[in-house]
């Protein structure tokens, strides 16, 4: 008993050090993997920080004027159309640069906007110089807001959202967007699309019993490529 005692001593004795120095040199490791991380991060964030200039930011019911560079009103040319239409109120912040207003429901367009189309109105005291009501207006078809991808896709609620990437914007204004907001409409697809299937692969499990595929749509608002819901039987 002694003599296994004894041996058992010594083994141990024996790995403690090498176990230290392994746990040592793991620690090494880690904090130089962690130290370029950081410094990849603090890099990315240099270049996309050179690329992004300085944006307004808004509050819950600020009245904002809208760029009427995506759209247009009833007037007969471009020259002589509004610069600004308003003023509307900010109904809410979807991300640092990119903002919800409360619009007319005659106003059949997107309602959410880039900051660098906003500007900020301040009211004027006297009763005259307030702007008057605007008019109705309609899309530009040949402008607007691109969807250059969709990104994912998540339920809220009894629908879902998709997370869109805006062409001509970097990924820090891609926003969640609701299914009604995008303008679905539906269309028949060829059962055997052996391609449609592989882009579908990516998104199957987070739609939980359903699939989505992109479709070039030309609506009201702008052109863009839009996910459209359909059965998992579909493929069956």
């Amino acid at each position: 008993m002694e003599h296994l005692g004894m041996e058992g001593e010594v083994m141990i004795n024996s790995r403690v050090p090498e176990a230290t120095k392994l746990k040592g040199h793991f620690d090494t490791i880690y904090k130089h993997l962690q130290y370029h991380l950081e410094k990849a991060r603090d890099l990315h964030k240099y270049n996309a920080d050179k690329h992004r200039t300085s944006q307004p930011t808004y509050n819950l019911g600020d009245e904002v004027m809208l760029s009427t560079k995506n759209i247009r009103t009833e007037r007969s040319t471009k020259k002589l159309d509004y610069k600004w239409i308003g003023p509307y109120y900010i109904k809410r912040q979807i991300n640092p640069v990119t903002y919800e207003l409360e619009l007319p429901s005659n106003m059949r367009i997107h309602d959410v906007f880039h900051t660098s189309l906003l500007k900020r109105y301040i009211r004027p005291t006297d009763f005259s110089k307030q702007l008057p009501k605007p008019p109705p207006i309609r899309i530009a078809e040949e402008d607007g807001f691109i969807i250059k991808d969709i990104l994912d896709v998540r339920r809220r609620g009894k629908g879902f959202e998709y997370l869109i990437s805006w062409e001509g914007y970097t990924q820090d204004d891609n926003t969640w967007e609701p299914r009604r907001s995008c303008h679905i409409v539906t269309f028949v697809l060829s059962r055997d699309n052996t391609s449609i299937k592989g882009i579908l692969s990516g998104l199957y499990e987070k739609l939980q019993g359903f699939v989505c595929f992109s479709a070039t749509v030309k609506t009201l608002a702008y052109y863009v490529y839009i996910p459209i819901i359909i059965s998992d039987t579909f493929y069956r």
